[in-house]
């Protein structure tokens, strides 16, 4: 009895797995191949084989292709030695032009359904040619492009409210709630300061190493909302819109509020918002649907 009993209490972890088993991913993007119609996902994975002495974590990026999201993911063994572990995902990028030609539910369904990912990773839109060209950057001030990801959508509306965060979870809600349709963060690539002068002063490099560098000087920004109806992108809110559309929301938590103290049309001075409070309130009158939007 007491073996019974003592089989119980003394359980180990009969499912661990050890880090050198295992390709930790801290984010991905999803592109499709027009021609193939074969989805293209490419993963930062962490390189727990360089030094983290220094500059901490590195990462590198890997390419894989498949018939759905799935069989890409699973292609990936193919080219590491190890299983992808996706409990430390960060971010989901999705380009443009598959955010508009597939419903959202079919680009997210796996990653809900994943025992490994978590339900709160932020789900992004690229607006460059590819999802990939985002992940690619190089980031200001952070080697991992998915974490900074992250922490750029996570604070923005406590510190500057220019777009609308969405998780993996809140989207599954949106979408199984009739007439509601998802609003995404949107990012782009902007050209940092150094390589503007990189361009300035070595006119005489070649077109091709000019090229290479032009990609490694390039940073991430967010750039205002992607709008989506019936799981389709449709347009974008820019980051001035995107703000007054979470007033609306009533998902403003923070940020900055420029006014005009003369009454004229001169912003010469700046509000910072410490609370905010939307009420909305509905009236039919003469046929009509009147929303009245209080903001306190």
């Amino acid at each position: 009895m007491l073996c019974i009993i003592f089989t119980f209490l003394l359980s180990g972890c009969w499912s661990y797995i050890g880090l050198d088993e295992i390709s930790m991913v801290s984010g991905l993007a999803v592109d499709k191949d027009n021609q193939s119609n074969h989805f293209k996902l490419s993963i930062e994975i962490f390189d727990l084989s360089a030094s983290t002495k220094e500059k901490g974590p590195k990462t590198k990026i890997i390419e894989t292709k498949g018939i759905t999201i799935f069989d890409a993911v699973r292609n990936a063994k193919k080219k590491l030695s190890n299983k992808l572990y996706f409990g430390h995902a960060k971010i989901i990028v999705l380009s443009e032009d598959i955010a508009k030609k597939e419903d959202l539910i079919n680009l997210v369904d796996l990653f809900i359904r994943d025992k490994e990912t978590r339900e709160n990773v932020y789900v992004v839109i690229s607006q460059e040619k590819t999802a990939s060209d985002i992940l690619k950057v190089q980031g200001t001030d952070q080697s991992n492009i998915s974490q900074a990801l992250n922490n750029i959508v996570s604070n923005d509306s406590k510190v500057t409210s220019s777009t609308a965060p969405l998780e993996l979870y809140g989207i599954y809600n949106i979408l199984n709630y009739p007439g509601i349709s998802a609003t995404l963060p949107a990012f782009h690539n902007v050209e940092s300061e150094e390589e503007k002068k990189n361009e300035q002063q070595d006119k005489v490099k070649s077109q091709e190493k000019d090229q290479e560098q032009s990609e490694e000087n390039k940073n991430c920004e967010l750039n205002g909302t992607a709008v989506f109806k019936n799981q389709r992108l449709v347009g974008y809110l820019s980051p001035e819109e995107s703000k007054y559309f979470l007033f609306i929301t009533d998902g403003i938590k923070g940020g900055v509020l420029p006014i005009s103290t003369s009454g004229n049309t001169d912003i010469d001075s700046s509000l910072e918002i410490f609370h905010n409070k939307t009420n909305l309130s509905y009236e039919k009158k003469n046929g009509k649907l009147i929303i009245k939007v209080k903001i306190k």
